[in-house]
């Protein structure tokens, strides 16, 4: 940077600085001096949980040096970001989340040390480090490593929310498919019984309206609806017990 004046207000200017880049939200009210990155105040309850190593946080309304402003106006979220991109860490804005474990993330990983070691040097003009290779720059730094226990403790919680709502769904799947079995058994038994009533009026007729015929058509008849009667009281139990 030249001599020249650069104000906390134009660096603010610059892509991406005038919101979160952590989670989007609009005028940040903290920076990440050693990231060059602006925050706003949720984000920052996580910025709080790493040391200053890892984030060095700072009220934005607090006054800055001028090495503190050379590197925020090398710096920047949109430089921060681009960096993970190179890395192949992050796409687009996926970066951006609420969840306290995606946030820390962004800065344990070895390609953010990289980046807070690059400008640091850029500013103090001293000698620029070396890129890692992607492969390492994956991978967290030594010693804070993202608690496996903590995975495991927000896989659990969602998985027994899913777990929870996938029972709820399975119990109403299974009675809407006793009611289609008994639906599909009962229409099957209809039929044959349509079919067998069917048969039977047609030797009914063979013997010419006989007494005998005729009772035998009237039994199928009354058979038909029985069965009919039977399997529409069922369907209405099974609705009033999904209701339920």
């Amino acid at each position: 940077m030249e001599n020249k004046d650069i104000s906390l207000k134009a660096i603010l200017k610059s892509k991406g600085n005038d919101k979160c880049i952590d989670c989007g939200t609009e005028d940040p009210q903290f920076i990440s001096i050693n990231n060059g990155v602006f925050i706003c105040f949720n984000c920052a309850t996580v910025h709080k949980t790493l040391n200053e190593e890892i984030t060095k946080l700072q009220n934005i309304s607090e006054d800055l040096d001028e090495a503190e402003l050379k590197l925020l106006y090398n710096g920047g979220n949109d430089r921060f970001i681009q960096n993970l991109i190179s890395f192949e860490l992050v796409k687009n804005n996926n970066h951006l989340s609420l969840n306290e474990m995606k946030i820390k993330q962004k800065y344990l990983y070895k390609a953010s040390d990289f980046y807070r070691r690059l400008l640091e040097a850029e500013v103090n003009n001293l000698e620029l480090p070396e890129r890692p290779d992607n492969q390492l720059g994956k991978q967290f730094i030594e010693g804070y490593e993202i608690s496996k226990d903590t995975e495991k403790g927000v896989l659990s919680k969602i998985g027994g929310f899913f777990s929870s709502t996938a029972n709820k769904a399975k119990n109403k799947i299974e009675k809407l498919e006793i009611k289609d079995k008994l639906k599909t058994a009962g229409s099957k038994t209809v039929n044959a019984m349509k079919d067998a009533g069917a048969f039977i009026k047609e030797k009914a007729v063979e013997v010419k309206e006989s007494q005998f015929g005729q009772k035998v058509s009237q039994t199928a008849d009354k058979g038909i609806d029985k069965i009919k009667s039977l399997f529409s009281s069922k369907d209405k139990t099974e609705s009033n017990i999904e209701e339920n």
